[in-house]
């Protein structure tokens, strides 16, 4: 459990009950791209191409595209699936990053955590695979240096 503040027009504290701290899949992105705050960098999303070297990004035009998996600006905006039931829209102060609800049972960050590769290891036959990335050893020290999970 987590607690974190609801803003509608005030601060009002609510609990969280996080599962998993991760990237959108390019799936999940289609889904509720109409819930989900632009932002002006690219970002990094969980499914890739079948080509080992890219993976599926969301463009600052709001399409989904591909990337190298070693570029260097990547944007790291993660994603918690919650157990609880969610009002689309409404945002949320978790730690000290602001997220918004985009569907009844995810948190996206606003923002970001941070830039980086997808992975630095961009020859290795599985570079694509979120499992084995930089950017989810990035998102899990982040998640338990909050106290997400």
């Amino acid at each position: 459990m987590l607690f974190a503040n609801k803003l509608v027009r005030k601060f009002e504290p609510v609990r969280i009950y996080p599962k998993e701290v991760t990237l959108l899949t390019a799936a999940e992105y289609n889904a509720y791209k109409h819930n989900i705050p632009p932002v002006r960098d690219l970002f990094w999303l969980k499914s890739s191409d079948v080509n080992p070297s890219v993976v599926n990004v969301v463009e600052e035009s709001g399409s989904v595209g591909i990337c190298n998996v070693c570029f260097s600006t990547g944007m790291i905006r993660p994603v918690i699936k919650v157990d609880n039931q969610l009002s689309i829209g409404d945002e949320y102060n978790i730690k000290g990053t602001m997220f918004v609800a985009i569907s009844k049972d995810m948190l996206l960050c606003k923002n970001k955590i941070g830039y980086g590769c997808f992975r630095k290891n961009f020859e290795a036959e599985d570079a694509n695979v979120y499992e084995k990335s930089d950017v989810k050893n990035y998102i899990d020290d982040w998640a338990k240096e909050k106290g997400i999970l």
